[in-house]
């Protein structure tokens, strides 16, 4: 998500020195879906989350958005991208744990989905390296929307076809949020790797998310 765009004048610590921008991002990308997963798995193998860890989770999440803003070395927002990384695995651990209850095929496909968006949008990104600002106008006000919309949620109970339309409207304007963010890196508009590896987590995690819930409606 474009929020956690930065121009840090010391986006290149020593170990990663020896790769270029775009190298760094999709390293340190792939490396948090890796350990993203690992760590959903190990904590589906010992049981699951109590309620206290997520609710730490959450905690955490906010923390890392808000410290997002304010941080100003590259080694503090590779704090935050770990921080953020472990919150997210515990945060959807109960889901895939309930998913792979219902039907253990649907983890693998959403995977695959999320997979297959993620190629497209890189491939686009890469080869036409597009200016997509006012793109990115439209998602921010897309996802304040979709903010109140879920925040409004807590106080008027919305009909399962409104809850699946909230879902799908999710997972297209953060797929179009990894072709934005894709874009900028392509482009060269986004100088940190963590936060440019921060973005492009959350919005693949959103994404996936999104699959799964919608995948697991289709077959109950």
């Amino acid at each position: 998500m474009s929020y956690y765009t930065k121009y840090p004048g010391d986006y290149e610590p020593g170990y990663l020195s020896q790769f270029t921008l775009r190298e760094k991002v999709y390293m340190l990308t792939g490396l948090s879906i890796l350990f993203a997963s690992i760590l959903t798995s190990l904590l589906i193998s010992t049981g699951g989350v109590s309620m206290g860890m997520l609710v730490l989770a959450i905690i955490a999440w906010i923390i890392g958005v808000i410290w997002s803003f304010f941080a100003t070395t590259e080694s503090s927002r590779m704090i935050i991208l770990f921080m953020m990384v472990s919150a997210s695995a515990v945060l959807i651990t109960p889901m895939i744990q309930y998913a792979l209850l219902v039907d253990p095929i649907i983890v693998a496909e959403s995977a695959g989905i999320t997979g297959i968006i993620v190629l497209g949008m890189f491939s686009y990104a890469t080869i036409k390296k597009p200016n997509l600002h006012r793109l990115g106008r439209f998602l921010s006000v897309a996802v304040w929307v979709i903010i109140a919309v879920l925040l409004l949620g807590f106080f008027i109970q919305y009909s399962a076809f409104t809850d699946l339309l909230l879902s799908i409207i999710i997972a297209i304007v953060f797929s179009l949020y990894i072709l934005y963010d894709l874009s900028r890196i392509e482009r060269r508009e986004i100088v940190s790797p963590a936060y440019a590896a921060l973005m492009l987590y959350i919005d693949i995690f959103i994404v996936f998310k999104q699959i799964v819930y919608l995948l697991l409606r289709s077959r109950e």
